[in-house]
């Protein structure tokens, strides 16, 4: 069988990187105490990150998603349904008067409290415990599916929305063409998803950034040529700045970015080897924090971005028309070649000499602000 990108069905992809099935169980057991078995593809040894090269959608290989019992086993972590996020506030600001609001997968419907009164608020959401939270609130949230309001009701909302929804759905193309359908013309979906065009990117060990959490992962450039292919207009796509309680997480991230990249070593979804856990005991080191931050940002692309990007697309008077699939397109796949490494290092060999360098600069960096905190201690007495 043909594999498709579950965003444009391109199906031409490259391979960026891959994570054994077993070293994913584990995380998720170490990190949250949660048995990701049952949610997890049996058949899939490795579990694979793939960009589309049409829409450079990044996504997870088999597409494994999380049932309502792991969603539930991760609300005892009270950071997981937050209450106020930044692109909370920044999609209400652009929602005025007595306009239909649906909130696809809200949660405790949080957003509502955000909105400035006088719009008709629902909210749609699986998990159980959340929806009585929300009615408990006053809210007009139910169990239904996008798919299943979209039938109900189309054409029947002024604004669709949905924050940090996408990234979990299989289909994310069909899903996003249902929440167009119950548009009116002229109407705005708003959308929020993890932004791959930041520091997030760079997080290795990030569990919930993969499945059975997260599914995909979505670059600007991924979201644009959604937007195309479902037919609407594209009217802002907003990057949030790093959030003061997540700048310490930015901070380490962007730190050990610094000192990666100065030895040569490539980001990777799980790295465990030697060379890994050097990289962060350098990247932790007070003396050096600072600077490192300083350099990994000048050598990133994406510095200052926080977790969220959020934009805004409307619906067109014109129907809805997705674009079919265009079957000439290659059915060969793509994959990095892969590089022979340092034993235990995960560092190419072709780069040895780079890492030798960049130990050197690095410890003679060490030596100089070591001694430069001691005179100044020295001289503060």
């Amino acid at each position: 069988m043909t594999l498709r990108c579950p965003s444009c069905h391109g199906a031409q992809q490259r391979t960026l990187d891959s994570i054994s099935r077993q070293a994913l169980l584990n995380g998720y057991e170490r990190s949250f105490q949660i048995d990701v078995g049952p949610h997890v593809s049996a058949e899939a040894t490795t579990i694979d990150l793939l960009e589309c090269a049409d829409c450079s959608l990044r996504w997870y290989s088999p597409l494994s998603t999380g049932g309502p019992d792991f969603y539930e086993a991760l609300q005892k972590y009270d950071w997981y349904y937050q209450g106020e996020k930044p692109e909370y506030k920044h999609a209400a600001s652009m929602i005025a008067g007595a306009a239909s609001v649906l909130d696809v997968g809200c949660g405790r419907g949080a957003f509502a409290s955000f909105l400035s009164g006088g719009q008709h608020y629902r909210g749609l959401e699986f998990n159980q415990v959340a929806v009585r939270k929300a009615k408990a609130e006053g809210l007009d949230v139910i169990v239904r599916s996008i798919e299943a309001e979209a039938e109900i009701n189309p054409a029947a909302y002024d604004v669709v929305c949905h924050f940090q929804v996408l990234e979990h759905v299989e289909d994310p193309l069909g899903f996003m063409a249902a929440c167009t359908r119950a548009l009116k013309p002229g109407g705005t979906l708003m959308v929020t998803v993890p932004a791959e065009d930041s520091y997030l990117a760079l997080v290795p060990n990030g569990w919930l950034n993969m499945p059975p959490h997260h599914l995909t992962r979505w670059t600007d450039k991924a979201i644009h040529h959604l937007v195309r292919k479902l037919g609407l207009t594209m009217m802002d796509i907003w990057h949030e700045p790093v959030a003061d309680f997540h700048m310490a997480s930015y901070r380490q991230v962007m730190s050990g970015f610094a000192v990666r990249d100065s030895l040569g070593i490539k980001a990777r979804l799980q790295d465990p080897s030697l060379a890994n856990r050097i990289a962060n005991r350098i990247a932790r080191m007070p003396a050096l924090n600072g600077w490192l931050v300083k350099r990994g940002e000048s050598h990133f692309g994406f510095s200052g971005r926080g977790n969220s990007v959020c934009f805004a697309a409307r619906k067109r008077p014109s129907s809805l028309q997705i674009h079919p699939i265009d079957a000439s397109h290659s059915t060969a796949s793509t994959t990095l070649a892969g590089q022979d490494v340092i034993a235990g290092s995960g560092v190419p060999v072709e780069g040895q000499s780079r890492l030798r360098s960049g130990l050197r600069d690095i410890a003679r960096l060490v030596v100089l602000r070591l001694c430069a905190s001691g005179a100044g201690t020295s001289k503060g007495r």
